[in-house]
């Protein structure tokens, strides 16, 4: 089967693309004949690392600027499909799945609906209007629209989008086996963005400073929010305490080697760091936030506290610093995460939606 990926920019870094290197490397391994298309890409390479039979194309070496308006990016929409409208790939493909709404409004200009699928992450009510009408109108076009929790699913389909299928994300990394060290080391990942609540984590840490002398919280990430977070880690005293690693090489050696991890985040799509922290063995400590979570760690393989909660999130912290077994017990838990969010897994329920809808 040959299945072609549509995606806004490959060349970026972010959590669908890192998914849709991810499954599409999956599905090559399982004898698919598969492609991904990225419409922008400025650095020219995918930033993630996929199967060597997985065929890679940036159609435009152009930037695509989140900076412009919602309506200059439809014109852009608009003037790239005037290009792509022969292109061989999306002409010859027997699955389109489009990753977004931007691919999905161009795979759908194109005329590609009744063989495309569509991959949103993101909460219904991530648009305003007209926008989520625009969305709706141009979903209820392709043949199926896969979203990564039920709560998402309702929401679509209470607003009249009827053909939502659930898949949740894969496992990003191999397994591998924890390093049993003495590392103290409090892990968070994530871009230092407002909503991956880094100023939050800062609070909690700076409320038990005293206490946790020896242990320190390293943010490995990058993003706008830098130059803010380091005043706050200087307001607090923090430093030494709270590093900023910047971006990483290799963050499944982070995992391996911390004691826990911490995802602050006031929101989350589903989350690709506990998915990657369970592969390495870590056990975590999160916000209940929407969404992801509590899908992923209400079974075990971390403390789950109130949203947002920085007197909550504080004594999880204790908690774990002063229990090993806690961490072990956790830890162990991980095993079930793994097993639950497998590629091969997840490959199969993508699988059962393909010959489901085409």
């Amino acid at each position: 089967m040959h299945i072609v990926f549509l995606i806004q920019d490959c060349t970026t870094v972010g959590g669908t693309e890192r998914v849709t290197c991810c499954l599409a490397s999956e599905m090559a391994r399982q004898g698919h004949d598969v492609s991904i298309i990225s419409v922008f890409g400025m650095e020219g390479k995918c930033k993630f690392a996929i199967d060597e039979s997985v065929h890679f194309v940036v159609s435009s070496d152009e930037k695509y600027d989140l900076g412009l308006s919602k309506w200059a990016r439809l014109k852009r929409v608009c003037a790239v499909a005037r290009k792509m409208k022969k292109n061989e790939l999306l002409l010859s493909a027997d699955v389109i799945i489009a990753q977004k709404f931007f691919a999905a409004m161009l795979v759908i200009r194109l005329g590609f609906g009744k063989k495309t699928l569509i991959g949103d992450h993101f909460p219904y009510k991530l648009y305003s209007e007209p926008w989520l009408t625009l969305r709706n109108i141009i979903y209820k076009k392709a043949k199926a629209v896969v979203v990564l929790t039920e709560s998402y699913r309702r929401d679509f389909v209470r607003h009249g989008v009827s053909n939502v299928e659930v898949v949740e994300n894969m496992i990003p990394i191999a397994h591998q086996r924890h390093l049993d060290n003495d590392e103290k080391v409090i892990l968070a990942v994530g871009r230092l963005a407002p909503e991956k609540g880094f100023d939050t984590l800062i609070k909690a840490v700076a409320s038990i400073s005293a206490k946790i002398n020896g242990w320190r919280v390293e943010i490995c990430g990058e993003g706008n929010e830098r130059q803010n977070l380091e005043q706050m880690i200087s307001d607090n005293h923090l430093e030494g305490k709270v590093i900023l690693r910047g971006m990483v090489n290799d963050v499944a050696t982070e995992y391996r080697k911390a004691a826990f991890g911490v995802i602050s985040s006031r929101y989350e799509g589903f989350s690709m760091i506990l998915l990657e922290a369970a592969a390495c063995g870590l056990p975590m400590v999160s916000f209940d936030c929407p969404e992801g979570p509590s899908a992923i760690l209400g079974n075990g393989g971390g403390m789950l506290v109130k949203n947002q909660d920085i007197e909550a999130l504080s004594k999880a912290i204790m908690r774990m610093i002063d229990d090993e077994n806690v961490r072990r017990k956790y830890a162990k838990e991980t095993e079930k995460i793994v097993e639950r969010y497998s590629p091969k897994k997840i490959y199969n329920q993508w699988m059962q939606i393909i010959e489901k809808y085409l």
